[in-house]
């Protein structure tokens, strides 16, 4: 679950990325505070009107056509494609309906949250569609509320409903990275409690899969608040401050963030697939300047980092996460396979569009990651559903990858759950199998789609 939703944070910064600071005249914690609460770690403010998406994949193409060979370029051409003309779509809409700035807060027990300030001239209910449409996506069933201030705030209807009851919190530390922020193309506010601080401390050698020498409360004294700011081009940049306790919290922090990095660029699926990664990362580490920390990255700095992270290792890294994300997403198709049948005398279900209906699955979850741009097409084939229910052979499959949707190979999901990545010889030699098996309990064989 917190996986999905922080696919659905990454996914709105891709969505939106303008952002401009508040004025001065503004709290940005009082003008939040019916949607934050003390579990709230982050808060990211988006300028939806001033996105110059052109600019954006214009820079990638050409960064592109200099590090990615001809097949790869053009792959990524018609990815890009795709995804400039949902951007431009989504982006009329909201400012067709008056929208100019979008909010998305991450809480540690309530996840993502959206809002939306509907100021003089907005139109309240188009913007509120647009928010559930937006959210619906990824989340179980969801509701909006209009608070104080027309303040349009979407998230699961469990945490609306609460929220309803509680008084407003308000975080002066979101106010004090607010006035240090730097004007940029997303600002992202990192404001965790001292006790999220410890958790986080806790976790991260294991996040990060490496054993990290943490000194004791370097994060807890190190990491008061943080503010980021990120230009696209035209004007490409990088701003990072960081609070600290003091100088050698400062100097402990640094520490830990130039491991993170390191480890990060270790990790076995990523230096297999992009070695130098590492060092890339290691530019994003940023300087001790007394109490604090600061990164600045100008735009030829900028045009240099995309130069080295965009190279054909990170684009089959790219490949794999997605190849990754959709056997997570069949995972979550095969469990949802059980509690309908669960419910329904062990019986599958007629169709994969009833788990939405009857188990409570994410209409996303229908669609493979590659295929979002085409939500009609049927990127899943349900090749179990004449097998009856859940007494037929383990092994025998029960929903796999169209063909083309990965290059290379197919996910499959079988009777008993579990989701393997098979290369496309292999899954001919699965197809045959469960024919066999097909065969032997009198049921119709099924050519591989």
């Amino acid at each position: 679950m917190f996986r999905n939703k922080a696919c659905l944070f990454l996914t709105i910064i891709s969505l939106a990325l303008l952002a401009s600071p508040p004025t001065q005249a503004e709290s940005l914690s009082r003008l939040l505070a019916p949607c934050i609460d003390n579990d709230t770690v982050a808060v990211i403010r988006i300028d939806m009107t001033a996105l110059d998406t052109d600019a954006l994949f214009d820079m990638i193409a050409q960064t592109a056509s200099k590090t990615l060979d001809a097949d790869q370029v053009k792959r990524l051409k018609a990815f890009m494609q795709r995804t400039r003309s949902t951007m431009k779509e989504d982006l009329v809409r909201f400012r067709a309906a008056g929208g100019e700035t979008l909010y998305a807060m991450l809480s540690v027990t309530d996840g993502l949250l959206l809002a939306v300030p509907a100021g003089k001239g907005a139109q309240g209910d188009a913007l509120k569609e647009w928010l559930e449409t937006i959210s619906r996506e990824m989340w179980m069933p969801c509701a909006a509320q209009v608070g104080q201030g027309n303040l349009i705030v979407v998230g699961p209807n469990w945490v609306i409903e609460r929220r309803q009851d509680k008084s407003p919190v308000l975080r002066p530390e979101l106010d004090k990275a607010a006035a240090l922020a730097k004007p940029g193309a997303i600002q992202i506010f990192l404001i965790p409690t001292v006790d999220s601080r410890r958790v986080l401390e806790a976790m991260l050698p294991s996040m990060t899969g490496q054993r990290l020498q943490i000194p004791t409360n370097a994060l807890v004294n190190g990491l008061q608040w943080a503010v980021q700011s990120i230009n696209f081009p035209p004007q490409a940049s990088v701003d990072l401050y960081v609070e600290s306790g003091n100088a050698d919290s400062a100097r402990a922090l640094r520490k830990v963030i130039a491991q993170a990095w390191k480890a990060v660029g270790q990790l076995p699926p990523i230096k297999a697939a992009y070695p130098e990664l590492g060092e890339a990362l290691a530019k994003l580490t940023p300087k001790v300047k007394g109490d604090s920390l600061e990164l600045a990255i100008d735009a030829k700095q900028f045009s240099s980092l995309a130069s080295e992270v965009l190279t054909p290792g990170f684009f089959e890294l790219r490949e794999s996460v997605l190849r990754t994300t959709c056997g997570e997403t069949l995972n979550g198709m095969g469990k949802a396979m059980l509690i309908y049948a669960n419910d329904y005398a062990d019986q599958w279900p007629p169709s994969l569009e009833t788990l939405v209906e009857k188990a409570e699955y994410p209409r996303s979850g229908l669609t493979c990651p590659v295929m979002r741009h085409r939500p009609d097409y049927a990127s899943y084939v349900y090749r179990g559903i004449d097998t009856g229910g859940c007494w037929v052979e383990p092994s025998m499959i029960m929903v796999h990858d169209r063909t083309g949707n990965h290059p290379g190979g197919r996910n499959v999901l079988f009777v008993d759950t579990h989701v393997e990545w098979v290369s496309e010889e292999r899954f001919q030699e699965l197809i045959e199998q469960d024919n066999r098996m097909r065969r032997g309990r009198g049921l119709p064989e099924k050519p591989a789609q």
